[in-house]
């Protein structure tokens, strides 16, 4: 019966197919996504949306914005980095993916680890990867579509100022990065080569903007990342067309070019809540088998309420690295806390990947109170302007009305509400990366742990056993 059922769904399926008795030869159809940070869970819904586009229209493309790993751990902690979203990609047929800063985190090998198992291309014109690794990377492709078209897609990666993307410095150790407007100029022929060029960029949409302003009558369409940002119809800045669609698959975004010859004729972009699209079941299939891992699956604890917001998950995050190192304080980036809600019930292994699923190592500073406020406002410089969290203290940050990333007074007090003896010393935890990103003057040296802080956080959960009332981040900024 069940045989019966699947072989009527599939002559359906192909039925309405071979009746579409006029193709649209003339539209052409970006189904873009971008920040999917390894929510593979989540591909079976977009496997049937291009599946039901690709039926109707032949000219299609699916593209990615960049950041396609790190946020599921039964993705991020196989034996092969990412390999389970990348078979999924696979399954959903990307035709290509543009880097994100995300896709490095497992160093250079990782990243080529995950190329080599890709059916298709990344790409990005503003990354050289080491000689022993050319040819894995390209900085445009140009696709030619059953009409004629061709669509050149040139992609560009976020640099910070440093100068490389927003990842441990270790991660990229060997390859060179090229700032993004100087890298534009480079390959400013190619519009001259396509009927249409798209931007694929993991820049963020302030940058998008920006490239939009400058660089008039270059790109049609900037398919962007990084910034996580929820663009609804899209946003046409100087006759471009550029589009977004926040992260973690909750959207997805159909970019529509209507043409006569090989003119474009109009553009229109239509954001796709996937949580209303019917999930294939071929997809579903590879989620199930990648989803079985006893090892993950395992419960470590027990939480007594739930966790609803970033500042908890914070704390219960600090308040591990705190208890298991019997330092004063923690300090950890805003970035790295990346779920923010954890319902009460058991504490699975997976869980703490979620919460931090970078393998970075644990820190102890003995730092006196100007030193940990100069750590503070340092992290918050580096870090996009998010204020860091801060664990078993708190603190006031009185920001400039004009400039919201200048801290214009910074105090420090204790949970009890008296000041700090700025010049008492104190035992603070913090990570790796927050070291990496943080220039500040300190008199004692980095002692690293020799244990990851995601390892910290698990080693906590299995002795406490029973987490009740996590502690939260007390940061007021005015």
């Amino acid at each position: 019966m069940k045989k019966r059922i699947v072989i009527s769904t599939l002559f359906s399926f192909l039925l309405s197919c071979l009746l579409m008795a006029h193709p649209n030869d003339n539209k052409i159809l970006i189904l873009s996504v971008n920040d999917m940070h390894a929510s593979f869970e989540k591909l079976p819904r977009l496997k049937h949306l291009a599946d039901s586009l690709r039926c109707l229209y032949p000219n299609m493309l699916v593209l990615s914005a960049g950041d396609n790993r790190t946020g599921n751990p039964f993705s991020d902690q196989h034996p092969i980095a990412s390999l389970p979203m990348t078979e999924l990609m696979n399954y959903v047929g990307f035709d290509a993916s543009a880097i994100g800063n995300h896709d490095f985190d497992a160093k250079v090998n990782g990243f080529i680890d995950m190329i080599k198992h890709s059916h298709f291309p990344y790409l990005s014109a503003n990354v050289e990867l080491p000689d022993s690794l050319k040819g894995w990377l390209k900085p445009y492709q140009t696709f030619t579509m059953r009409n004629g078209m061709r669509i050149g897609v040139l992609s560009l990666l976020q640099l910070n100022d440093k100068g490389i993307p927003d990842t441990d410095p270790n991660n990229v150790e060997g390859v060179r990065f090229l700032p993004a407007m100087e890298t534009i100029e480079q390959y400013r022929s190619l519009r001259e080569e396509c009927d249409v060029l798209l931007l694929l960029t993991h820049l963020g949409y302030e940058v998008d903007l920006q490239i939009a302003e400058k660089y008039a009558n270059f790109a049609d369409i900037i398919v962007g990342g990084h910034s996580h940002t929820k663009i609804d119809g899209g946003v046409t800045r100087n006759g471009v067309l550029i589009t977004q669609a926040e992260n973690k698959l909750k959207y997805a975004t159909v970019t529509t070019i209507e043409t006569d010859g090989k003119k474009i004729t109009r553009k229109k972009a239509e954001l796709v809540d996937l949580g209303t699209i019917a999930p294939d079941r071929g997809a579903e299939a590879l989620v199930k088998h990648f989803s079985e891992n006893d090892e993950l699956n395992q419960v470590i604890g027990q939480l007594a309420d739930s966790i609803q917001d970033e500042e908890t998950m914070g704390g219960l995050m600090g308040q591990s690295w705190i208890g298991e190192t019997q330092a004063d304080f923690a300090v950890i980036n805003n970035g790295n806390v990346r779920i923010t809600e954890l319902p009460a019930g058991d504490i699975h292994l997976a869980d703490v990947f979620r919460i931090d699923p970078y393998d970075n190592d644990v820190i102890l500073l003995e730092l006196t109170g100007e030193e940990l406020k100069a750590l503070l406002l340092a992290c918050q410089r580096a870090d996009d302007a998010k204020f860091p969290f801060l664990i078993g203290a708190k603190y006031e940050a009185k920001v400039n009305p004009k400039d919201s990333s200048q801290i214009e007074r910074l105090t420090l007090k204790h949970m009890d509400g008296k000041r700090f003896d700025m010049k008492k010393t104190y035992k603070v935890v913090t990570s790796s990366y927050v070291m990496s990103i943080s220039k500040f003057q300190h008199r004692c040296e980095a002692q690293k742990q020799g244990m990851k802080c995601n390892a910290l956080m698990v080693k906590y959960i299995k002795r406490a056993r029973h987490i009740r009332q996590p502690k939260t981040c007390n940061v007021m900024v005015r």
